[in-house]
C-alpha cells in the first residue's frame, strides 16, 4: 500500500467531516482521486489490489473509492459494503464537489466523437466547457480550474 498526505502508519486522520478514505488502483483515475483528497486535505490511502481490502481494519474506513474498471461484487469489496462502508467512484466525488453543469455520455459506440462535439459546440458558442472522463482530464482534475460545464464521457 502507498500512504500519501504524509498520514503514515495510521493511515487515517479525522477530519471535519471525518471522512477516511480509501483508494482502490494505480491508473489515471486513481492518481487523481489521490490528488482531489491531497488538495482538499482529506486524509488517504491508496492500494493497488482489492486483494489488501482483506487486512482493512473496517472500523478505519469510511469510504472506499474504486476505480471504474473493478467489479462491486468482489468478496472484499461486498464484506465492506455489509459493514456499512461507502462505496463510490471518482465521478461520485466529482459530482460532489463541482458546483456547474454536466453533459455525461455513456454507451458503447461513439462517446468519443459526441463529447468532442460537444465541446466544441459550447466553445464555439461561448461557453467556458471542458472534457474529462475517459477523454481529456480525469474528471476530478477538472475541479483544479473548474469550467463553467464539464462534458464527460463515462
Amino acid at each position: 500500500m502507498d500512504y500519501h498526505g504524509g498520514i503514515g502508519v495510521d493511515w487515517f486522520v479525522d477530519v471535519e467531516d471525518s471522512m477516511r478514505y480509501l483508494v482502490v488502483g494505480q491508473g489515471i483515475t486513481a492518481k487523481s482521486v489521490v490528488a482531489h483528497c491531497e488538495r482538499q486535505a482529506v486524509p488517504c490511502a491508496q492500494s493497488d489490489t482489492l486483494d489488501a481490502l482483506a487486512d482493512v481494519d473496517q472500523s478505519q474506513l469510511d469510504c472506499l473509492v474504486i476505480s471504474p474498471g473493478l467489479d462491486r461484487r468482489h468478496p472484499a469489496i461486498q464484506a465492506l459494503l455489509k459493514a456499512g462502508v461507502q462505496v463510490i467512484g471518482d465521478i461520485e466525488l466529482f459530482m460532489q464537489a463541482f458546483s456547474g453543469k454536466v453533459i455525461a455520455v455513456t454507451g458503447s459506440n461513439g462517446k468519443s466523437t459526441t463529447v468532442s462535439m460537444a465541446d466544441h459546440v459550447l466553445r464555439a458558442s461561448g461557453y467556458r466547457s471542458a472534457l474529462g472522463g475517459n477523454i481529456g482530464l480525469a474528471a476530478l482534475d477538472l475541479l483544479i480550474d473548474p469550467p463553467e460545464i464539464a462534458v464527460l464521457e463515462l
